[in-house]
C-alpha cells in the first residue's frame, strides 16, 4: 500500500528527481534456527521497550526530515538501469527474538552496487510463515556511508546516503512472531541525486568505548566537528555492532549528542569541539561483540555565530594571587578563549626588561564549566583552563625573592595577548617541606606503554631526610595511592643543582606505572614525600593522557575500561535526598588523617572547602550500607558529566578520591547515586570549592 502511494506522489510533484525501487527475490528461506535464540542474555522489559521507543522516535525523526527535503532534489539522468544498485548483503543479516513479547528483530548491511549515489535509502521486508502465508511488514532507513548537503530554508539538512561501493547498516521490528516467521522478501527505495559535500564533516573519535549497562550494551565516545566556521545541530549518531566473528549486525542504535544547545537543540557540536554520545543496544551484550561497528550520522548545518577573527585570545591569569609569598611547586593557572581557538599559553617572567620563558600551560578539558557555560559560542571553551606547575626553586637565587610571572595566549592565526601578570615573594630559604618535581611523563604528555616508567626525585631541606628506601614517597594517579617509587639513584643535574642536601647524590626515583587499568583520556599524577621529621608534601602535580596504539581505520576496536554512563539529569533530580547520615571527608595525603563529619547546609548541600591541589576523599558510604553500590557525576548546568579529571570513584566502596591539577579553582558540585540491593535509590549532593594555594 505505501509502495503505491509513493509511486502516486512521484507522479503528481511538479519538481524532478529520481525515485527507484528494488524487489529482491521473493520467499527467501529466513533462518536455520539455533538451539536458542539469538539473544542469550536475559533483557528485562523495560530496556526492550526504552529500545523500542529509541526505535520508532529515530525512524519518525527521519522520515520527518526527509518530507521536508525531498523537493529539493535535483534531477541525475541514469548512465544505465543499474546507476544505483542498493543490494542487500544476506551473509550479514541477522533475525533476533524479542524475549519478553516474542516477537521477530531484524539487522543487517546492504551496499550500493551502481556508480551513482542514493540518498534516503529505506528498506522494507515482508514476513511469511512456513506455508508462505502473508505475516505483516516493517521499514527502516538505512544508516551510514557519506554525507551530502542540501539546502533547505537556508539551512542545510545533512542525511545518510550511499556513495557507490559504500555500506550502510539498517535494523526492521516488525510485530511478527519469531517463531512462525520463515520466509521473506524486501523491497527497497531510495532517492539519486547530485549534492554538494557539507561545509562540516563529523566524526567519531578514534576510541569507542562499551559497557553492560542496566541488562543492555551501551557504546559511547566522542563525536569530533572538524570545520572551524559551521555549527553542526540536531546531531544523531548511528551505530551497528557486529557479533564477535563479525559475520553479523548484531544490532542496531541511534543517539543524539549530549552537546550544546543551538537553535533549541541540545546536541549541537560547535566548531573544533568534541561532544559525548551514546547508544543503546538492547538485542547485545559485551560478552557477544566483536568490539567493531559501523557509524554514520544525520545532523543540519549552518554557519556558526562566531566573531569575525579580528581580535586577538581574551581571558583572565587568576592564580597565583598577587603579591603572595611562596615557596616549592606553585600552580600558575587562568584560562583563554578566541574567534579561532587558542593555540598556546606560554609561562614567562621579567628580568630587566625582558621576558624569560619558562613553560607551556597543559589545556584542561572540563576544569572551568563556569567560562565554557558564560562563552558557548566560542570554540574549544570546554577546554579553555590552562594550568602550568611550577618549581620555585628553579628560579634565581634558588627561588628566593621577587618576581613578576606573565602569561601571554596565541591564538591559531597567531595573534597574541597577556592575559595579566602576578607579582609572588617565593621564601624557599625559609621552606621546611619536601620539594621535587615528576619528569616523566612530561607534563601534558601520552604514556602507550603498558609498563610506563615513571621518574620523578625529591629533597627536603637540611638537616633532614628521605629514607632512601623511598618508603615514605608514595605515588598517587587520580587521587588513588598505587605505591612507592624506587628510590636513591644519582643524577649529576639534580646533584649540582642542589648540594649538600642529605639526598643530594640519590634524589632520584622510578615507579612502574600500569596504564592498562586506566581509562582512555587524561589523568593527574602526583608523588608525595614525608621526611625524617614528619613534614610532608606533594611533589609536582603533571597531566598525562593514556593512549592505545592506532587500530583498524575502517573499524574500531572497543577499550577495555570504560568511563560509566550518563543518564539524564531529569532522571537523576526525581531520585530521594540521603540526608540521613553525613558524609565523612579527608583532607591532604597523610594516611593517618582523621575524617571529618560534614553535614547538608544551605540548599540541602554538604560543602567542602580545599585549597589547590589538595587531595579530598570523600566517604559516601556509612554501616548500613551493606551491598550498595554508587554512580557519581559533575553537574555542569542542567547537564550531567563525567567525574572530573584527576578523580577515581570506588563503585563498591562507596569512595569518592579526587587530586584536582593546576587549573582546578572555583566551585564543583556532584551529585552521587547510592544504589541498594533492594533495587531502591537516592542521592547525595556535594559542592567542592577550590580556593587559592597561597593568599
Amino acid at each position: 500500500m505505501r509502495k503505491t502511494i509513493v509511486i502516486l506522489l512521484t507522479l503528481t510533484l511538479f519538481f524532478s528527481f529520481v525515485f527507484q525501487s528494488e524487489a529482491n527475490e521473493k520467499k527467501r528461506l529466513l533462518i536455520v534456527r539455533p538451539d536458542s535464540p539469538g539473544v542469550t542474555q536475559t533483557v528485562s522489559r523495560e530496556v526492550i521497550q526504552k529500545k523500542r521507543e529509541s526505535y520508532i522516535k529515530a525512524r519518525e525523526e527521519m522520515r520527518e526530515r526527509i518530507s521536508q527535503y525531498s523537493s529539493m532534489f535535483e534531477r541525475v539522468e541514469a548512465d544505465n538501469p543499474k546507476a544505483v544498485d542498493i543490494v542487500l548483503d544476506s551473509s550479514y543479516v541477522y533475525w533476533q527474538e524479542d524475549p519478553e513479547s516474542g516477537s521477530l528483530y531484524m539487522t543487517g548491511l546492504c551496499h550500493n552496487a551502481g556508480t551513482k549515489t542514493a540518498l534516503s535509502i529505506e528498506v522494507e521486508v515482508e514476513f511469511y510463515d512456513i506455508d508462505q502465508n502473508y505475516l505483516g511488514s516493517a521499514y527502516n532507513y538505512v544508516y551510514g556511508g557519506s554525507n551530502v548537503r542540501i539546502q533547505l530554508e537556508g539551512i542545510d539538512i545533512c542525511p545518510n546516503v550511499l556513495r557507490p561501493g559504500e555500506y550502510g547498516f539498517f535494523s526492521v521490528w516488525p510485530y511478527v512472531s519469531y517463531s512462525e516467521a520463515h520466509y521473506y522478501s524486501t523491497n527497497i527505495y531510495y532517492y539519486s541525486c547530485s549534492l554538494p559535500a557539507p561545509n562540516t564533516r563529523l566524526s567519531i573519535d578514534e576510541n569507542v568505548y562499551y559497557q553492560d549497562y542496566e541488562e543492555s550494551l551501551n557504546v559511547f565516545g566522542f563525536v569530533n566537528n572538524s570545520s572551524s566556521t559551521y555549527v553542526a545541530y540536531y546531531t544523531t549518531v548511528c551505530l551497528a555492532v557486529f557479533n564477535s566473528d563479525k559475520t553479523k549486525v548484531l544490532d542496531v542504535g541511534v543517539g543524539y549528542v549530549d552537546g550544546s544547545l543551538y537553535e533549541g537543540y541540545n546536541s549541537a557540536i560547535y566548531p573544533l569541539k568534541i561532544e559525548p554520545f551514546n547508544v543503546l543496544f538492547g538485542f547485545a551484550s559485551s560478552s557477544e561483540i566483536s568490539g567493531y561497528y559501523h557509524s554514520g550520522f544525520m545532523w543540519a548545518e549552518a554557519l556558526a555565530t562566531l566573531p569575525e577573527e579580528k581580535d586577538p585570545p581574551f581571558g583572565s591569569f587568576d592564580t597565583p594571587v598577587s603579591n603572595s609569598t611562596v615557596c616549592s611547586s606553585i600552580p600558575v593557572t587562568g584560562w583563554a578563549l578566541d574567534e579561532s581557538g587558542v593555540e598556546s599559553v606560554k609561562i614567562y617572567r621579567e628580568q630587566n626588561d625582558q621576558l624569560v620563558y619558562i613553560g607551556d600551560a597543559t589545556f584542561v578539558e572540563g576544569a572551568r564549566p563556569d567560562i565554557a557555560a558564560a562563552n558557548p559560542q566560542y570554540p574549544l571553551n570546554t577546554r579553555a583552563c590552562w594550568g602550568y606547575m611550577m618549581l620555585t626553586n628553579f628560579l634565581p637565587n634558588s627561588g628566593n625573592g621577587t618576581f613578576v610571572l606573565h602569561a601571554i595566549a596565541t591564538d591559531k592565526v597567531g595573534k597574541t595577548t597577556t592575559l595579566g601578570k602576578k607579582t609572588i615573594i617565593c621564601d624557599n630559604a625559609n621552606a621546611v617541606k619536601p620539594f621535587g618535581a615528576i619528569d616523566r611523563p612530561d607534563q601534558g604528555g601520552s604514556v602507550s606503554d603498558s609498563r610506563f616508567v615513571n621518574w620523578g626525585w625529591v629533597l627536603t631541606p637540611q638537616p633532614n631526610s628521605i629514607p632512601k628506601d623511598g618508603s615514605t614517597i608514595n605515588v598517587f594517579v587520580d587521587g588513588v595511592d598505587i605505591g612507592h617509587p624506587t628510590y636513591n639513584i644519582y643524577r649529576s643535574d639534580i646533584a649540582n643543582l642542589f648540594p649538600g642536601y642529605a639526598n643530594s647524590n640519590g634524589a632520584v626515583g622510578y615507579f612502574y606505572l600500569d596504564s592498562t587499568s586506566y581509562a582512555y583520556g587524561m589523568h593527574t599524577i602526583q608523588w608525595t614525600a614525608r621526611d625524617s621529621a614528619g613534614n610532608s608534601d606533594g611533589i609536582g602535580s603533571r597531566y598525562f593522557s593514556i593512549d592505545f596504539p592506532t587500530v583498524d581505520s575502517e573499524m574500531q576496536t572497543k577499550m577495555i575500561k570504560s568511563p560509566s554512563m550518563i543518564p539524564d539529569i531529569r532522571q537523576i533530580s526525581q531520585l530521594p535526598e540521603d540526608y540521613s547520615l553525613p558524609i565523612r571527608v579527608k583532607r591532604g595525603f597523610k594516611g593517618d588523617i582523621q575524617a571529618q563529619e560534614v553535614f547538608p547546609g544551605e540548599n540541602d548541600m554538604n560543602r567542602v572547602v580545599i585549597k589547590e591541589l589538595e587531595r579530598i576523599v570523600v566517604y559516601l558510604s556509612h554501616p548500613f550500607s551493606n551491598g550498595c553500590t554508587y554512580d557519581g557525576y559533575m553537574v555542569v548546568g542542567r547537564q550531567l558529566k563525567p567525574l572530573p579529571i584527576g578523580s577515581t570513584l570506588d563503585p563498591g566502596r562507596g569512595v569518592f578520591y579526587w587530586q584536582p591539577g593546576p587549573g582546578f579553582i572555583g566551585e564543583y558540585r556532584f551529585v552521587f547515586i547510592e544504589k541498594r540491593q533492594d533495587r531502591d535509590m537516592s542521592r547525595k549532593n556535594i559542592i567542592v570549592k577550590i580556593v587559592p594555594r597561597f593568599e
